[in-house]
């Protein structure tokens, strides 16, 4: 029997906490209850219930969904929070509050109108049921991102080894910040992952940002950017990938928090902190040398070091690597032969195994799904052109596709947060009006 998806209902009101369990029962859903953002949180810690990226413990299920009160104590903040780790959140509020503009236009999935509506949030409901059943469907053809993450460890060659070794040794400290030395394309993000799977925070969320310039630092009307992701990742981790582009206001910003090691917006206990892995691929020593990157902020970074090898170091590994492919990922031997040979970048290669995943039927999946010669299309991916931003662009897009453009699911099967997708869309529509040839295919 399939276990039901999880419902997190958040309000003052007693009767709209009754009502909502009863209809969202109905539905199939199992229910947790929560009067304030702070009970909200508590509810979470103690539960056999998780948020959406952090790793199961035994016998917990993930929370799939919310429906939250915007008047709520702490509520906008809860909602924030919820949204920043991809959960779709239905919101209850009167019409014309700025607020609930301002949520929605974060993603929220609706906004209901209150004095609460029954018959509306039961249709809501019944829609919510059925994305999040296309959602499990979606993510049965994917791996685990954490699996996916120890699988890129993986080979025979002594430049996995080192990096197995050091992976281990730097998850073992509790809380130290890591600095990724990256090449371009070396699978920082997966590395970050894998240290965060095997650490003590193993149980909290993994939050990552690919690019550190997507974070705008704090104005009249907008707080720092830097304080989502923080508190998204309480407990936890938080990846910071290719941190040189931070914004001269967040690196000061950053190195006053980690000076005071704390990644939080109030003074938290040491077991609340976020523990920060930040990504480079420049020379970052070059940079505070010639002013263009805080020196307060490279030494609180720059703890513990890991060099990831470049892929040609790497060449060797990729059989072993996909010979750990969790069950629904499976490549028959001709796929893992013809995968050789394409030879992608790792980053790369961790995104065509997702996108593989998603076209392949019952068994393994074959040769076909890597077909480099045939023309790009919404079924077949031309990887003769191996550019990154072409396969990512494919991948997001097919998940789009499956997700019937459901951008809150299509961010979770991505292992993105729901900014990070928006801003990857923005950039394709500004690429293409400059150059309408890349909708053509050259």
């Amino acid at each position: 029997m399939a276990t039901p998806p999880w419902l997190l209902v958040a309000s003052e009101d007693s009767r709209d906490l009754a009502e909502t369990q009863r209809l969202a029962t109905e539905r199939g859903w199992g229910v947790l209850r929560a009067r304030s953002g702070r009970e909200l949180e508590e509810r979470l810690e103690r539960t056999a219930v998780r948020l959406p990226g952090s790793a199961a413990g035994p016998g917990q299920e993930e929370l799939e969904a919310a429906v939250v009160d915007i008047f709520l104590p702490g509520g906008p903040d809860a909602i924030r929070t919820l949204l920043l780790r991809s959960l779709p959140v239905l919101v209850i509020s009167p019409p014309g509050e700025a607020e609930a503009d301002t949520l929605r236009a974060l993603g929220a999935l609706d906004v209901l109108p209150a004095p609460f509506d029954a018959a509306g949030l039961d249709r809501s409901l019944a829609l919510l049921r059925e994305r999040v059943e296309l959602a499990r469907r979606i993510e049965q053809a994917s791996a685990p991102s954490a699996a996916r993450a120890e699988a890129l460890l993986q080979g025979p060659s002594m430049a996995a080894g080192r990096l197995r070794e050091a992976v281990g040794r730097v998850a073992g400290t509790r809380g130290t910040t890591v600095l990724l030395q990256a090449f371009p394309r070396s699978g920082a993000s997966a590395c970050a992952r894998a240290i965060h799977g095997r650490s003590s925070r193993r149980h909290g969320p993994f939050v990552a940002l690919d690019d550190a310039a997507e974070l705008a630092p704090a104005t009249s009307g907008r707080p720092s950017g830097l304080l989502d992701p923080l508190r998204a990742a309480r407990r936890g981790t938080l990846f910071l990938g290719r941190v040189e582009t931070l914004a001269p206001a967040l690196q000061e910003e950053l190195a006053v928090l980690l000076g005071d090691r704390r990644l939080e917006a109030e003074a938290e206990a040491p077991d609340t902190e976020a523990r920060l892995i930040a990504s480079t691929e420049v020379d970052l020593e070059e940079r505070v040398e010639q002013g263009r990157f805080a020196d307060a902020l490279f030494y609180r970074l720059n703890v513990l070091r890991i060099e990831l090898p470049s892929a040609a170091s790497r060449r060797d590994d990729r059989a072993a690597i996909l010979a750990t492919l969790p069950e629904g990922q499976r490549l028959s031997a001709e796929a893992v032969e013809r995968l050789t040979e394409l030879d992608p970048p790792f980053d790369e290669l961790a995104a065509l195994l997702v996108l593989a995943g998603l076209r392949a039927g019952p068994g393994p999946i074959g040769p076909q799904a890597f077909a480099g010669s045939q023309p790009a299309s919404a079924d077949v991916l031309a990887l003769g052109d191996r550019a990154l931003r072409t396969v990512e662009r494919a991948l997001i897009e097919r998940v789009l596709e499956e997700s019937e453009g459901n951008h809150s699911l299509a961010a979770r099967v991505l292992g993105v947060n729901r900014t990070t997708l928006y801003n990857k869309l923005r950039r394709y529509r500004e690429e293409d009006q400059a150059d309408p040839r890349a909708t053509q295919g050259g």
